[in-house]
């Protein structure tokens, strides 16, 4: 009931905006906005709507790393974190947030109006962020492999980094193993909580990996057999 009881604390003011620290956008001290007014440097609008959702999301990477490292040192409340985290990036995005952290260009990601729900989820303009931008998701991922035993870890790999284990080339046999072993894990986790809390917040996942991997070849054997 994790994701449902998130949504329906952002619900229950109406139209306020969520709590989730992904909606509170970090400004450089004083109260600036840590990117440059529109205009200056001579870049065009398009150009300045790009480097400012560029930097909203590397603000949210950022906040991703901190409650990771948190968890990573602390036993105690490590699970409480990652659940937490987990809840997080399946929040769907409110308008105000949706303007600062989607740009002109989102191929990938589906537009409103053509969604059976007609809402937007955190996770998806994420993994959609890290194809476009590996190394901004790099430092994720080696926080989320040293926490791979842990609940919800997998849950958190599969809706971060699914685009990224099919669209951004890896080393070694390996590493593809461990990865989509993980990735089946947590799209099967996430499955299970659409199915129990009767949403579906993971639709855009599953449709994902059965458009584009599972009914494409060359996709579909990077998820090695073992992984299964």
């Amino acid at each position: 009931q994790h994701v449902r009881n998130a949504q329906r604390r952002k619900e229950k003011g109406g139209k306020k905006t969520t709590s989730s620290p992904y909606n509170r956008i970090p400004s450089a001290a004083g109260g600036s906005p840590p990117f440059p007014n529109p205009g200056e440097g001579g870049r065009s609008d398009g150009e300045e709507m790009r480097a400012r959702t560029a930097d909203h999301l590397e603000a949210l990477s950022l906040e991703i790393e901190r409650k990771l490292h948190k968890a990573l040192n602390s036993n105690s409340q490590r699970l409480k974190l990652l659940q937490q985290l987990f809840a997080d990036i399946a929040l769907k995005v409110d308008d105000r947030a949706r303007d600062k952290i989607l740009s002109t260009n989102n191929e990938g990601i589906a537009p409103l109006d053509e969604r059976e729900d007609g809402h937007l989820c955190f996770y998806e303009i994420l993994a959609n962020h890290y194809v476009k931008v590996p190394q901004s998701g790099r430092r994720i991922l080696e926080l989320i492999v040293q926490l791979w035993s842990q609940s919800f870890a997998a849950n958190i790999f599969a809706l971060l980094f699914h685009r990224w284990l099919f669209e951004v080339p890896l080393e070694g046999k390996e590493v593809s193993l461990r990865y989509s072993s993980a990735l089946v894990q947590g799209a099967t986790n996430v499955f299970w909580i659409d199915i129990q809390t009767n949403t579906r917040y993971f639709l855009p996942l599953y449709h994902y990996l059965l458009e584009e991997v599972a009914l494409v070849p060359d996709q579909l054997i990077k998820i090695s057999p073992q992984g299964w």
